[in-house]
Parts: C-alpha cells; structure tokens; sequence
C-alpha cells in the first residue's frame, strides 16, 4: 500500500524545515480481520493477477529530443550511435545514463551462504504476479475494482495514514495529509525474489510516465530537490504467515559494520539496523521506498526448511492466476495458475 502526501504549492516553502527530515521505519500490527478481508478480495478477483517483469513497467513514450521510447534499433548503415549519450546493448541503442540497480544487487549472491538465501542472482528469479487493487485516478480520488475494494480501502486509510506520519515526521504540522495512493498485491511463487532496488521516486508534475527513471532517482539522490519530492510511504504487509520470502530493508541511517558497539558515540544515536520483516500474519511495515534499499529472501513452499538455494519456475508469457474453494474442506483455497490461453500449468 502506498501512502502519499500530496503537497500543494501553498504548503512547499513551510514544509522544507520539517518534512525533509531523515524518514523513519514504523513497524505495527495489521488487524486479523483486515487480513481475513485482504485474502478475500484477493480471492474474488484471483483472476486479476498479472505476471509482470522490468518489459512491463510504463516506458517513456516520447522524450523531449524525439526518440521513441528508451530505445532505438540497432541499423547496420549507422554503426555509430545516433545520440552521444546512447550506448549499444541486445542490438539496439539504450540511453548511456539508465538507472539500472543490478550492481547493487549483485552484493547478494557471493557466497554459498547467500545465494541460498537470496538465490543465484538469476534475473529470471525476480519476477512476479500483481493485482492492483485501487489506485488514484483522475481527480485525485481513490478508485478500487470491488465494493470489497472499497471497504479494504477504508480500514487501510484508517490504520496506514497515522504510520505514514511516523515514517515522515512533522508532514501533518505543515498541513500536507497522508491519504493511500494505490494498493496492489504481489505474489511470488517458490524460487522467486524480488532483487535488491530502490523504488522510483516523483517530484511535483514529474513522474515515471513523463520523466526517465535515471533522471528521477539522481534527482532524488542528489538533495537538490527534495522541497518537491512527493513524500511516498510504501506499507508492505503480510495477510497469510509462510516460509521464505522475509523483507529486508536498509535504512539511509544504517551504518556498517552492522555491530552498534564499535561505533562512534556520535553515529550510535541515529544507528538503525537494517530490518528483516518475516512473512508472518498481520505484520506491517511502512517506510520511505524511494530512500531505503529493499530486496526479498527467494520464496519457498510451506515447510521448506530454507536452507538451499532453488531454481526460479520457467514460466510462460501471459500466465495467470485464479483462486477456487477445495471440495471437501471447510474454509481451504487452492491457487491454480495458468498459461496464456487458459492450460493448467
């Protein structure tokens, strides 16, 4: 769930003093009933779940000099890039300046005892199914696919807007009020992660639909324009408990090496140990995605003792999930996932 601070023009110049504090974690419990709710609504539109990659993300469709998306094709009459910024790569000419995050994850696969617990680094790994829930459309009013939507929508307003303000601290007292921006669901199947990212960040008017990523996150990164960053509260939590998949997240203020007693006295009172969130039932998590490094343990069956890495699944194109009720048992789902044209795989 992600809960934005939509910041008017009147509020930008009182909100830099307090707003642009470093953001915070906020753990807490979500109710049992909501969780019972999620599963629901996730049940009911199960058919909704997409299997999505990086080729899915909303390409920049026009940049301002012409080029047609973030690419061009790779002509054997021009052997020299059509723009001095552009790099050759898969046979076509990319943008030299991308914001690609495979160094930073890279990290993570380098010893045995790693990679059986995030996997080989096999980008094939990182992929997964989402459902989308709701999300802000056009007149800035939250919109969900199901009445059951609507009333999932209402208890995470209630519950996820006051963790929004612990994460950015003093948001409310210049007058900007958290409201959920989208909600959406992922599922990974055993053998699948989510690798090692930071997630795109906005800034007034600017976004990933009009603006390159890379241009995005270096904006972000260098401070220079923080009085106009949307402040976007990512709340990642679990409705059904299970094995693998646990969240870690690496706060800006985390320090290394990760032993609080051999730091400096000055760096031990904005120590922050990088957090590891385990899929358990109804816990929560809020925190600045745009700022936090954040990556997932490979996901693994009920009962998997984790201690081996696996293979991802190959899956097809266009695969699908859906949900029905076991015959014969009181209360129990299966999951069934599919093919592009309606097989059981």
């Amino acid at each position: 769930v992600v809960v934005a601070f939509p910041r008017g023009r009147t509020h930008r110049a009182s909100a830099m003093a307090t707003v642009n504090t470093m953001p915070r974690l906020h753990a807490l419990q979500m109710p049992s009933d909501v969780c019972d709710l999620t599963m629901d609504v996730l049940r009911t539109n199960a058919d909704a779940f997409r299997l999505v990659d990086k080729d899915d993300e909303p390409p920049l469709r026009k940049l301002s000099h012409g080029i047609e998306g973030e690419a061009l094709p790779l002509k054997a009459e021009q052997p020299t890039p059509p723009y001095p910024h552009m790099i050759k790569r898969d046979g076509k000419w990319f943008h030299g300046y991308r914001f690609d995050q495979d160094v930073c994850d890279k990290m993570l696969h380098e010893t045995p005892e790693m990679m059986s617990r995030f996997g080989p680094g096999d980008k094939a790994a990182d992929v997964f199914f989402r459902n989308t829930i709701g999300y802000v459309a056009a007149g800035g009013e939250l919109k969900c696919f199901t009445a059951a939507g609507d009333e999932l929508a209402d208890r995470l307003q209630e519950i996820l807007t006051p963790a929004a303000s612990q994460v950015f601290p003093g948001a409310s007292e210049v007058g900007l009020t958290p409201k959920v921006y989208s909600i959406y669901a992922n599922a990974l199947l055993p053998g699948h992660v989510i690798n090692m990212h930071l997630d795109v960040p906005e800034f007034d008017g600017l976004d990933r639909s009009t603006t390159p990523n890379w241009l995005l996150v270096a904006a972000h990164c260098s401070g220079l324009f923080d009085k106009y960053r949307v402040k976007n509260c990512t709340c990642v939590f679990y409705p059904r408990s299970t094995t693998g998949g646990s969240l870690a997240i690496y706060p800006p203020q985390a320090h290394f090496p990760l032993d609080p007693a051999s730091l400096h006295e000055a760096d031990q009172a904005t120590f922050i140990e990088p957090r590891i969130q385990k899929v358990r039932k109804g816990e929560t998590v809020a925190f600045d995605a745009d700022s936090c490094f954040h990556h997932s343990e490979i996901s693994r069956a009920a009962g998997d003792p984790c201690t081996a890495s696996i293979l991802p699944p190959q899956l097809p194109e266009k695969s699908s999930f859906s949900a029905r009720r076991v015959e014969g048992a009181d209360g129990e789902w299966e999951w069934l996932l599919r093919d592009r044209h309606g097989q059981l795989i």
